[in-house]
């Protein structure tokens, strides 16, 4: 395996190594306890970065930002001595409306989700919550009401796949928190759909 990634290095150069990657100060806490970020959204590379995925569906950037998730929750529930929790998770990422999504081509967060859930054991699936409609970019939008308000009731979960988050552990994966708005609303329906545990991890915050 190692041999066809050093080919593949070869042959596609990479906007950003693991080495950039390294470099990255990291995140500070956010202020909703559940919600886990890797880099600080401040520093001018880590822009870069979240540009660059969202325009470009980069599979070697999304492998390595995904082992860092892995060792980061791997750390965090040894540390919180819940290793019974979050085994085989669920792994889900935001999903983002179907004109946005056609627009882009791809949402970014899938392939992080999917490398991710193979690493922890886990569950992959992107078809648990649903967006309902196109809302405003969440970064264009400096006031904190408007942005909960931006995301109050958009997101449900998908009726046929109810029984699958049940007393499920569940981490919801995302590139950028700021608020956390869309996070923790998605939460609220998790948990209202009898998830058990639900943490998320973003690239940034």
């Amino acid at each position: 395996m190692k041999i066809y990634e050093n080919i593949f290095d070869t042959i596609f150069s990479r906007s950003f190594s693991k080495k950039d990657l390294n470099s990255l100060h990291h995140a500070q806490n956010n202020e909703e306890n559940f919600i886990f970020s890797l880099f600080d959204y401040k520093q001018n590379k880590t822009k870069q970065i979240i540009r660059h995925l969202k325009n470009n569906n980069d599979i070697f950037l999304k492998k390595e930002i995904a082992h860092l998730m892995y060792e980061f929750i791997i750390d965090y529930i040894s540390d919180q001595q819940e290793l019974s929790f979050f085994n085989k998770s669920l792994i889900i990422p935001v999903p983002i409306s179907k004109k946005r999504l056609k627009e882009r081509g791809f949402n970014q967060t899938h392939t992080i989700a999917k490398y991710l859930a193979k690493e922890l054991n886990g569950k992959f699936s992107k078809r648990i919550i649903q967006k309902h409609k196109t809302t405003k970019k969440q970064a264009l939008i400096n006031n904190r009401k408007e942005r909960f308000d931006n995301v109050k009731d958009v997101f449900s979960v998908i009726k046929k796949n109810k029984e699958i988050i049940k007393n499920k552990d569940i981490i919801i994966i995302d590139d950028l928190a700021t608020t956390g708005a869309t996070l923790l609303e998605i939460k609220k329906v998790l948990k209202k759909n009898n998830a058990r545990n639900v943490i998320a991890i973003t690239i940034a915050h």
